[in-house]
């Protein structure tokens, strides 16, 4: 696709302007699930992945997820958010696809992420693209995983 383009986010700086970016496209928006977001988004960069995808330079959507767990082999996605105006055919699907081949990659055996059980959307997507829900995470959330290998 012309103008398109998906980069990993090394910056804490750029992660950080990236999750201030998106706040509002979550229900609750992050600020009031994170405490300190320029922290989270430092921790996001140094241990985990950060991924934009973006349109003419403009971004439409972004991935953070960790995949580095030896023991369990287990790689968990934490946002994956797309703009409701996005402008790219598939953005969701793309980086969600690239967490599961970033995941294999790194040897992970399973996929696994929280959703809010009052976010059917993105319930609904999730199982489209193989993941299950396995047990409640609180009140409010589930856990969904996938295997992979």
């Amino acid at each position: 696709m012309k103008n398109l383009e998906i980069n990993r986010i090394r910056d804490p700086k750029v992660a950080y302007r990236i999750l201030c970016e998106f706040d509002n496209v979550y229900e609750p928006p992050l600020h009031l699930r994170i405490v300190d977001l320029a922290l989270y988004a430092k921790k996001l960069v140094s241990k985990g992945y950060v991924y934009v995808i973006l349109k003419d330079a403009k971004p439409q959507g972004f991935v953070t997820f960790y995949s580095n767990d030896s023991v369990s082999k287990t790689g968990y996605l934490f946002q994956l958010a797309i703009k409701p105006d996005c402008l790219v055919k598939g953005a969701g699907y793309n980086l969600l696809k690239l967490f599961e081949k970033v995941s294999c990659e790194n040897g992970m055996e399973k996929l696994k992420l929280e959703v809010y059980d009052s976010n059917v959307h993105a319930i609904n997507f999730y199982k489209k693209n193989g993941y299950k829900v396995v047990e409640k995470a609180s009140d409010k959330s589930s856990y969904m995983m996938k295997r992979i290998k």
